[in-house]
């Protein structure tokens, strides 16, 4: 990536720098739609198993597998952390909301 030259140069760049950041927006959120929808299908598979439908051991094997990843790649585990929170949070409501 090269500084732009002018301000121009800048304001262009910013422009396409946002579109991309809003295409990547979207592509989270069609990520976090599937995760959510296999999430339930995990639920379905564990109440005919007979299985609870909490699982704290591979919740914090999740989140741990995550956080590694983040700091490998570099960034912050403890916000990647948090997102994962939220996501399992995602993924108990999308459980439990099937009867």
């Amino acid at each position: 990536m090269s500084i732009p030259a002018t301000p121009q140069d800048a304001v262009r760049e910013l422009a396409r720098l946002r579109e991309e950041i809003e295409q990547l927006d979207r592509q989270i959120i069609d990520l976090v739609v599937h995760r959510a929808r296999l999430a339930e299908e995990a639920g379905d598979a564990k109440r005919v198993a007979g299985l609870p439908l909490l699982d704290p051991v591979r919740e914090a094997r999740v989140m741990e597998t995550a956080a590694e990843a983040a700091r490998q790649a570099g960034i912050p585990d403890v916000e990647v952390r948090q997102i994962f929170r939220l996501l399992i949070t995602i993924a108990r409501k999308s459980q439990e909301a099937v009867p």
